[in-house]
């Protein structure tokens, strides 16, 4: 007697997304899905305590937020058709979901982020940075590497400005 058996089984595709929408502490999840671009993010941590269960999805789909799903996995958003998306996303899918505006950035933790101490090119001497663009003939700047000999070109011509304002300052105070 001959036994057929059929398998058939598909595979979950999704990929992480940058998603400007939702709670920025957690991933967003773009899936292949029939009813079209479907975008996921979950609200909050996941809610495992005796009867509750809740995955607390945020879902988008073609760019235009639906709601939120508490109670399915994301394999099982994948398979939901367009009707059942709609039907099944509700304003919030529990107690802990919180909204969350395009705007919304995370909290600021002090001493957290930001510069590292010491990190990056120190700067010479107590003077500010000041971008100066200019263009200079070949001749010019032959003559200029000719003299700096191991200083920068731009300490030497910070060393050359400065001895050119002293006499400045020099010849308008009769000195």
């Amino acid at each position: 007697m001959p036994f057929n058996f059929q398998l058939s089984f598909s595979v979950m595709q999704k990929r992480r997304i940058y998603w400007p929408y939702g709670n920025p502490r957690h991933d967003a999840w773009e899936v292949l899905s029939s009813a079209g671009q479907l975008v996921v993010r979950r609200n909050h941590e996941l809610v495992n305590k005796g009867n509750r269960r809740c995955q607390g999805w945020d879902v988008w789909l073609n760019g235009k937020h639906l709601g939120a799903i508490g109670g399915r996995s994301l394999v099982e958003l994948e398979e939901l058709s367009r009707h059942a998306l709609k039907s099944a996303t509700r304003a919030a899918c529990c107690s802990r979901y919180k909204k969350f505006d395009s705007g919304t950035k995370l909290k600021s933790r002090p001493n957290w982020g930001g510069s590292r101490p010491f990190a990056g090119r120190p700067l010479k001497g107590e003077s500010k940075r000041v971008s100066i663009s200019t263009t200079l003939d070949r001749n010019t700047l032959e003559l200029i590497d000719w003299q700096r000999g191991k200083t920068s070109r731009g300490e030497f011509l910070d060393r050359l400005v400065q001895e050119a304002l002293s006499l400045a300052h020099g010849l308008k105070t009769g000195v």
